[in-house]
């Protein structure tokens, strides 16, 4: 599953650890509550040609699903750049 940052709770300048994040997966994409999404950081400056992959921004807690969209609590972080439109990738799936 794949998807992207739709909404961060309250416009924070930095997200951080505690800060709620809508993202774009759902439950018709077999999003639970429990489950772990990365934040995925691709706006490093690198070039097509580059071979880096991407850096994981920090982990984010699925605490509640709806047809539409999936609400997140940020539990892990790494990166200072949680903003929206940033991609996120299913990495974790609860039992």
């Amino acid at each position: 599953m794949r998807g992207k940052v739709v909404y961060v709770h309250d416009d924070p300048v930095l997200p951080s650890i505690g800060h709620y994040v809508m993202v774009s997966s759902s439950a018709r994409n077999g999003v639970q509550v429990g489950d772990e999404i990365s934040f995925i950081d691709n706006s490093t400056g690198r070039e097509e040609s580059d071979p880096a992959p991407p850096v994981i921004a920090g982990v984010g807690q699925v605490v509640r699903v709806t047809q539409f969209a999936a609400t997140t609590i940020i539990i892990r972080q790494t990166q200072p750049t949680i903003r929206e439109g940033m991609p996120v990738r299913l990495t974790g799936k609860m039992p």
